[in-house]
């Protein structure tokens, strides 16, 4: 049976990429919006075009929010596995005596409990910055769909209305 490593990194080198795939499109439409924009037409039009740039903005913005907070998840996901191997070597040498911890000596239970507790520390930063994340991702997504469907509207509404006006007359 093949490990599951080489999958868990294609599918986060994958993730990295969308990650940065996206942010690139957002900020290249909301580029392009502004170079083609043509107002005067329809002053709906014209606000829905501006409330696009807003919406494609605010997706682009918080894309690089969570692009700059993500290396901070990885350093708080690095720092418990490395507690938590420290704690799993602790108690699989379960005796007295003494432990050299961070240039103070502690008891091998005072010591355990000192990292059981960072564990637990790190653990809830780390849920709290995932979940940060995941709002993040969310607003970032939504945003990103209202600013295109609404550059969508703005493009399409005058041309639409005028072919209406010509078949109605």
């Amino acid at each position: 049976m093949t490990s599951p490593e080489p999958n868990i990194h294609a599918a986060q080198r994958f993730q990295e990429k969308f990650e940065f795939y996206l942010v690139a499109l957002t900020f290249t439409l909301l580029g392009l919006a502004a170079q083609t924009a043509a107002f005067g037409d329809l002053v709906v039009a014209d606000l829905t075009e501006l409330g696009a740039w807003g919406a494609l903005l605010v997706s682009g913005l918080t894309g690089l929010a969570r692009l700059e907070g993500i290396p901070h998840v990885f350093k708080l996901a690095s720092m418990r596995s490395e507690r938590l191997e420290v704690i799993t070597s602790l108690r699989s040498h379960p005796g007295g005596g003494e432990v050299e911890f961070l240039n103070e000596t502690l008891s091998h239970q005072e010591a355990l409990a000192k990292q059981e507790a960072n564990v637990d520390q790190i653990t809830e930063a780390l849920e709290s910055r995932d979940a940060d994340l995941g709002g993040k991702a969310r607003m970032q997504r939504r945003a990103f769909a209202i600013g295109v469907i609404m550059l969508v509207v703005a493009r399409g509404l005058p041309p639409s209305l005028k072919m209406i006006l010509q078949i109605a007359s």
